[in-house]
């Protein structure tokens, strides 16, 4: 899976992770954190979300 290029794709993740996931971490790659934040992927040094995990679209 390869990296988006482009600044405005990572200020686009970054915007969403900082409105929709507030708890996700701060100190990753946008883009996998997003996928991490959404329960599609693993995120080094963070437990995977478990087959629990809801999406809750509402912003807080």
């Amino acid at each position: 899976m390869s990296e988006p290029a482009s600044t405005a794709a990572t200020a686009l993740d970054t915007l969403t992770l900082v409105r929709l996931f507030p708890h996700a971490p701060e100190d990753t790659p946008r883009w996998r954190t997003l996928l991490w934040a959404t329960g599609r992927a693993a995120l080094p040094g963070h437990p995977r979300l478990g087959e629990d995990w809801r999406w809750f679209s509402a912003p807080r």
